[in-house]
């Protein structure tokens, strides 16, 4: 079986992304015995639109076998906590660390902004919960955990950016790129931050399409900060060459 790799998803409103989210819900549902209807489906679908439209902070990552997306997590911002709404993977990729490697990935990036992720369960998947050190909240079926200590040494994707934050990131270019918050928000353009081993933001990258020709843009303090961001933008770039070799 080829390597499964995890890759955000910063513009969720693109290139069939919530079709693809909805037959793997769909999927893996049945996988559990539960078939959903045709209207199921399109009420599943309209769900993602409506959140993507409604709700502050949303952000996706998928799993990709090479160009097929295996597996997804996505979710959105909740008062002082991030709510993951659903994670599922397709039955012949499940217990082989998809699912985790995937809300692995959404706590490194919820912890830049928000001490807690809260997420929605069923009785099926409690024990994969439990596995990944979640504990039951008050309400009914959600867990919660503490990730304020995850994704130090390490670049992870921004899908949501604060005045704070993109103050923070323009001092690191000494203010010849000032990083707004819409670039982040409403734009959805891809965006990475470096933190060191102090939890501090030491560097950052985006890329800018102008004129159908992508930019790198990439500040750091230290050259090793420069690296590791252009790698992961290199990263990035080469899967969606490879799932969309048509767009430039």
């Amino acid at each position: 079986m080829k390597q499964v790799k995890i890759f955000p998803i910063f513009n969720q409103d693109t290139n069939g992304v919530w079709d693809k989210f909805t037959g793997i819900r769909s999927a893996a549902l049945a996988g559990n015995g539960i078939n959903l209807k045709n209207k199921d489906i399109t009420d599943c679908k309209y769900v993602f639109e409506n959140n993507w439209q409604t709700k502050t902070g949303n952000f996706a990552f998928a799993a990709y076998c090479g160009k097929s997306m295996v597996g997804q997590i996505n979710g959105y911002l909740i008062d002082e906590a991030i709510f993951v709404e659903n994670l599922y993977v397709l039955p012949k990729h499940q217990n082989l660390g998809v699912g985790t490697r995937l809300l692995n990935a959404t706590e490194k990036y919820a912890s830049v902004s928000r001490k807690f992720l809260y997420l929605f369960s069923s009785f099926e998947t409690e024990n994969f919960c439990e596995k990944n050190n979640y504990y039951l909240n008050n309400e009914a079926y959600v867990y919660e955990k503490n990730i304020q200590d995850k994704g130090h040494c390490d670049t992870v994707p921004l899908f949501y950016c604060t005045a704070n934050l993109a103050r923070t990131c323009s001092k690191l270019s000494n203010n010849e790129y000032k990083l707004k918050p819409e670039i982040v928000n409403k734009l959805h353009k891809p965006v990475f931050i470096y933190r060191d081993v102090n939890n501090v933001i030491s560097g950052y990258g985006l890329i800018d399409t102008t004129d159908n020709q992508s930019q790198q843009i990439i500040f750091g303090n230290t050259e090793w900060v420069k690296w590791r961001l252009k790698n992961t933008i290199d990263n990035y770039l080469l899967q969606q060459k490879l799932l969309y070799p048509n767009n430039r």
